[in-house]
């Protein structure tokens, strides 16, 4: 990464390696390319030592990156055990580039083609699924690694408690210069009680290590429920963080040890301002999305609930596990609240729902767990004259 003024170092093109959906799941596909290299490897079981880092990508007509994020695997300090790169239907170039890097690469390479699509969400866990190595790194397509990254991130996993690692990132836009620092987990820690400090925190997959032993509960991903996309299972890196936050801890590491590529073609971005709607209209609009937001958010609330109820009986009794299933059920029943307020067609009910809320001191600012007194204003008027027409 270019600092203090030096130019950039060469990034490694396409011609470095020659021109080139449905029920999901977990276990390792049959027939997928194998490098040379991979053919000694056994087809059962783990493969490497104990800290040895397998990596998991998702590949989804990304040929016009892909060739660098391929080399930069390869010019890792610490190589990886294998890498899995599972194909979502690509109609580019991608699969030719995969089975060309499979055949050349320094270490095993195994390479699994979806014919219908699975999304970014399942083709990720899949990939991981395939995994054989005790630790996992997700990979996005596009985006460049630091030589040293799976060396950095192997340390912290000496601590068997350690689940999941991540780390920041430097962004980079499509002609490869570097631009600023990016926060990949922006206010994630624990809090007091030493759980996670928020019911839906954000973190990015592509800065994620993590422990194939979490794998083990990927049946209770399928039927989960986003906390953001309505009709969605939960995203792949909110999966992982959440299973890590609930069964021991995550470590951040503060190093960039990715840069992380901003295109037209991103699966997230930003998006242009649309144009401002009339003030009478923008606020139903915003009654209308709050009682969306609720509701998605109490029925993923529930969802999580489901699942760590399901690790308590797997588990055991963590103390660990109880304080966030005692928080998520405070936080469900806040949600079921306040829906109570914006669906009940009775306003006595109404009334009773808003005041259980006062008087639990449920709106409380800086407190991700509880809600924004600002919104103690809006839930009033909802009690009082009824919740928007859909």
């Amino acid at each position: 990464m270019a600092a203090g003024g030096e130019r950039p170092r060469r990034l490694p093109q396409a011609d470095d390696f020659g021109s080139a959906r449905n029920g999901l799941s977990f276990a390792t596909a049959a027939g997928p390319r194998r490098s040379k290299n991979a053919r000694g490897a056994a087809a059962t079981g783990w493969i490497g030592p104990p800290m040895s880092i397998a990596v998991a990508m998702a590949t989804y007509n990304g040929a016009r990156f892909l060739p660098a994020q391929l080399a930069s695997l390869s010019a890792q300090t610490r190589p990886p055990a294998e890498l899995v790169a599972c194909d979502d239907g690509s109609r580019d170039d991608t699969p030719a580039i995969l089975d060309h890097f499979a055949r050349t690469a320094p270490f095993p390479v195994r390479v699994e083609r979806k014919s219908q699509r699975l999304g970014y969400r399942g083709n990720f866990l899949k990939a991981a699924g395939m995994c054989r190595a005790p630790l996992i790194a997700f990979c996005d397509q596009d985006d460049v690694w630091e030589p040293t990254k799976l060396e950095r991130v192997a340390a912290p996993f000496s601590d068997p408690a350690t689940l999941l690692v991540t780390h920041a990132a430097r962004l980079m836009g499509p002609d490869d210069m570097p631009g600023a620092r990016f926060d990949t987990a922006p206010g994630l820690g624990e809090d007091d009680e030493g759980i996670v400090n928020a019911p839906w925190p954000l973190v990015y997959g592509f800065a994620m290590t993590f422990r194939r032993t979490l794998l083990a509960h990927s049946d209770l991903w399928h039927g989960s429920v986003s906390d953001w996309a309505p009709d969605e299972n939960i995203g792949h890196d909110r999966w992982i963080l959440f299973l890590s936050a609930a069964l021991g801890r995550f470590v951040r590491l503060p190093d960039e040890l990715v840069r992380y590529r901003q295109h037209d073609a991103n699966a997230f971005g930003a998006a242009p301002a649309p144009t401002a709607p009339p003030p009478v209209v923008a606020r139903l609009r915003a009654l209308r999305m709050e009682r969306r937001w609720i509701d998605r958010r109490a029925r993923a609330a529930a969802d999580r609930l489901r699942v760590l109820r399901s690790l308590a009986d797997r588990v055991g009794g963590a103390e660990r596990l109880h304080r966030l299933t005692r928080r998520f059920a405070a936080f469900e029943a806040r949600l079921t609240l306040r829906r109570k307020v914006y669906d009940d067609a009775d306003l006595a009910a109404r009334a009773r729902a808003f005041a259980a809320l006062v008087h639990g001191g449920d709106y409380r600012d800086h407190d991700p767990w509880r809600f924004p007194r600002r919104k103690a204003a809006k839930d009033a008027m909802i009690a009082l004259w009824g919740p928007p027409s859909a």
